[in-house]
Formats: C-alpha cells, structure tokens, sequence
C-alpha cells in the first residue's frame, strides 16, 4: 500500500517529517530508498520512544495532560478525545533512536546518523542510499 508513484532512482532528497509513527516504516523507507538515486539522502524526523523509561513516562504524561487542555479548550467530542489514547499508543509502540536506525541500515542504507534533542523525545535521521557499484 505505500508505494510512491515514481520511478526508481528519481530524486536526489527525500524527507519525511513526522508521519512515520502512522505508517509501515519498513514499507515506507524502502520506498523512500527505491525512489532515490544512488548517493540520494533520505531526512527523517519524527517523534520518538525515548530509551529512558523515566523521561519517557515524564513526556507521556506531558503529552497527555497537553492533549487533554487541547481538548477541553476546543471543546472536542467524546469520539475525538479517543484520539488523545491513540496518539500516546503510537508513540508507545514506535522506535527509539537507536532502533530506527537500525532499521534504516537493514534496509540498505549506509551512513547512518542521527541527532535527538530532549533525551531521544524528537529524533532526526539523515542516510544515503549506497552509490551504484562502478
């Protein structure tokens, strides 16, 4: 189902901001890598699982107590406020830092790097689909 309407080695950038928690990651960033020419950089950011069960408890209940102001002051229907559970379980069950790019390196990619700010809360990947073999 996530495949881009482009031909292979298209594009020489290719990002993806903030989506992913929602997608097949797999799925997504092989097609991020067939779409990108060889030597291509794929950039990714998103919010992540922090790796510290005591600062990943600390920002969910953040989160949660965010999203519940946010639904008090709009005035959101019972069926929306659902939504507040689904957010945090997204986040839950996606990747820390270090998985996610473990993952990017098994799909293909090389030079594999990553920033994370606020103790691995928000990550931001950079990777290079490997140059065509002379």
């Amino acid at each position: 189902m996530h495949v881009l309407p482009f031909p292979d080695n298209h594009f020489d950038v290719v990002t993806l901001q903030f989506a992913s928690r929602h997608l097949r990651v797999r799925e997504v960033f092989t097609e991020n890598l067939r779409v990108l020419k060889p030597g291509g950089h794929f950039h990714h950011s998103d919010m992540l699982r922090p790796r510290n069960v005591i600062v990943k408890n600390l920002y969910y209940t953040y989160l949660k107590a965010c999203l519940n102001f946010t639904s008090l002051i709009v005035g959101s229907s019972p069926a929306a406020t659902k939504f507040k559970q689904y957010f945090i379980d997204a986040l839950d069950l996606f990747y820390t830092a270090e998985e996610l790019s473990i993952v990017l390196r098994e799909l293909g990619f090389v030079e594999v790097t990553v920033d994370t700010v606020f103790q691995g809360m928000l990550g931001f990947h950079r990777a290079v689909k490997p140059a065509q073999k002379t």
